[in-house]
């Protein structure tokens, strides 16, 4: 029997603080729904379990929908976007279930069987912070490394990616190890140390050298592994730098592979991302690269701050997620630009899977010192 919770008696025409306000958009036009009102514990819970793939569907009056998004559009709107089902691709057993006093509390979808926990799946959490252009807002007094270890000591996610800039220096990334090593979480850590200058393999490319952004990855059995420096931030950077910053690149490519849980994880470094040309037809600079990509089955890419170009961005994303693939970002909203970024903008952070992105369920609790989302991947 499938259990699928009744939209009516999930949500409210009653505004109240509690509540958020949550629209409709069928694929039918002529369909329509006011709008109506959810209590903004139990929306999360919908985004969380739509995101793990076990909230497949919602009841309109009896009438089953298979839901294709669930997305918050500011702090205060939502909207659920649906599509009818083919009654032969649906099961017959199936049941609308509801809340008997039509007022649903969270805990009350535990009930459902269409929101199982499925054990394959990993619980990805992305972070990030404020930066007034390149300077991070939590970089002194180890803001930084309390705020990640608050993050991971709350949440507890199976993986964290963490933007870039998330670590100033070598000194934070030594506080960072010796909290890891005293705490009990056993995950897969992704940070980048903003200024690490240890001796690392340097190439230039005329006036040009690698700047000193680091990737690192951490494992509670094998500690920090050095992923490497970012070779190239544009594409118009990476195509005039074949020969040098690309080949560079590419060498460094074995490096940027760590294994965690049964899946091989590889890492892009910002602008890296542009290792990817294109936007209607998007391809791999080179074939070596691509071989590379294919390879992975996790593609994590921190980035500095929100970047331009968005449907180019959104495009490359969505086709190195292709093939069954997962691909995270997370960038820090930057405040000294002239057009001020938002830790609400809903690209801050983003996961495709396999072509397709996925709604992170963002935390109700606004952190002072950073914003925090989660998704699960496959």
């Amino acid at each position: 029997m499938l259990l699928v919770p009744e939209y009516l008696l999930f949500t409210s025409d009653e505004r109240k603080k509690s509540r958020i306000k949550l629209s409709v958009k069928f694929d039918n036009p002529i369909a329509k729904m006011p709008d109506r009102y959810i209590e903004r514990d139990l929306l999360n819970q919908m985004i969380r379990a739509f995101s793990k793939g076990t909230l497949r569907f919602i009841s309109f009056d009896e009438h089953a929908k298979r839901i294709e998004a669930i997305k918050y559009v500011n702090a205060h709107h939502s909207v659920i976007t649906v599509k009818s089902v083919d009654p032969s691709d649906f099961p017959k057993d199936w049941q609308s279930v509801s809340i008997e006093d039509g007022d649903a509390q969270p805990e009350s979808l535990a009930q459902f069987a269409a929101f199982s926990e499925d054990g394959s799946r990993l619980r990805v959490g992305t972070m990030s912070s404020e930066i007034y252009l390149n300077e991070m807002r939590l970089e002194r007094n180890a803001a930084s490394v309390n705020a990640i270890m608050d993050a991971l000591e709350a949440y507890q996610p199976d993986v964290l990616l963490t933007a870039g800039y998330s670590l100033n220096n070598e000194t934070d990334l030594a506080l960072l190890e010796d909290r890891l090593k005293a705490s009990r979480w056993d995950g897969l850590l992704f940070i980048e140390v903003k200024h690490y200058e240890s001796d690392l393999p340097r190439v230039t490319d005329g006036d040009l050298s690698l700047s000193s952004h680091c990737l690192f990855a951490w494992t509670c059995a094998s500690g920090w592994k050095r992923m490497g420096r970012q070779y190239f931030a544009t594409s118009d950077q990476a195509r005039a730098s074949l020969d040098t910053l690309v080949a560079a690149f590419e060498r460094n490519l074995p490096q940027r592979v760590i294994e965690f849980r049964g899946r091989r994880f590889g890492g892009l470094i910002c602008g890296e991302i542009n290792a990817l040309q294109g936007r209607n037809n998007v391809s791999a600079l080179t074939p070596k690269i691509e071989s590379w990509l294919r390879s992975l089955d996790v593609i994590v890419n921190p980035t500095h701050d929100l970047m331009g170009n968005a449907g180019t961005v959104i495009a490359k994303r969505k086709w190195v997620s292709q093939g069954g693939r997962s691909y995270l970002s997370a960038s820090n909203w930057n405040t000294g630009k002239p057009r001020k970024q938002k830790r609400t903008s809903r690209t801050l952070h983003t996961v495709f899977i396999d072509g397709c992105e996925v709604v992170q369920s963002p935390d109700p609790r606004q952190h002072e010192n950073y914003e925090y989302r989660e998704a699960y991947i496959r």
